[in-house]
């Protein structure tokens, strides 16, 4: 055979081989990727401590801290595990911490000392509870039975200077008239458990001559209310 005549024959053998090693695939290696200790794969992670121990990874769901053993190779290229470093990492920090409480608890003694020494607020003075009632002059009425202490009480007579008034059925006593715009009611008495008892002034051209006004006065913590 001719040397012309078998040169078909011999590219033909050699295309396959050529074909197949230009066409094979070659395999990558996927990248490493950095996960937490729940093996979740943090994005977009981002060394930004190492304390000889562990890698503190800034990610986009916040900071983790990776051990050195669980963090891939490629990224523990230029760290150097020591555990020496990271025990006198940690000390400071227990440091730090320690200062921090003893900061607090010295700023809080000083605020406890000073609103200590502060002077207490004024307390402002309670509004007594007054019951004021409309009654005729010269009966004689059981106050208990509207609104008032426990006494009686009967309007004998109104001047332009005194007002006289018993606590019972046979007595009589006589006050000094109040007058004036500032002061419209006159005591009468009290009754000694946080009860008194006023008349008042009223000027009412439709009410009865014969009626007068009464009120009274209850301090906060008087035994004896209304009914």
């Amino acid at each position: 055979m001719t040397l012309r005549a078998s040169l078909p024959a011999l590219l033909f053998f050699l295309t396959p081989l050529v074909g197949w090693g230009q066409g094979a695939p070659t395999a990558t290696a996927p990248a490493p990727v950095i996960v937490n200790r729940f093996g979740e794969p943090l994005q977009n992670a981002r060394i930004v401590k190492f304390d000889g121990e562990t890698f503190h990874v800034e990610h986009d769901g916040g900071v983790a801290a990776i051990a050195w053993t669980a963090m891939p190779v490629p990224f523990r290229l230029g760290y150097t595990y020591d555990s020496g470093r990271a025990s006198v990492e940690r000390e400071r920090n227990e440091e730090r911490a320690r200062d921090a409480q003893d900061l607090a608890l010295e700023a809080a003694a000083t605020a406890a000392a000073v609103e200590a020494a502060a002077p207490p607020e004024a307390t402002p003075a309670p509004t007594p509870l007054i019951v004021e009632r409309d009654i005729r002059i010269g009966d004689l009425y059981y106050l208990s039975t509207i609104g008032g202490p426990n006494a009686m009480l009967r309007i004998r007579r109104i001047s332009q200077t005194e007002i006289t008034f018993a606590r019972d059925k046979f007595g009589s006593e006589t006050v000094e008239r109040k007058l004036g715009f500032n002061e419209p009611r006159t005591l009468l008495f009290s009754d000694g458990q946080g009860c008194d008892v006023y008349w008042v002034e009223r000027v009412d051209p439709d009410r009865d001559r014969w009626s007068t006004t009464v009120q009274f006065e209850y301090a906060p913590n008087a035994r004896s209310r209304p009914r």
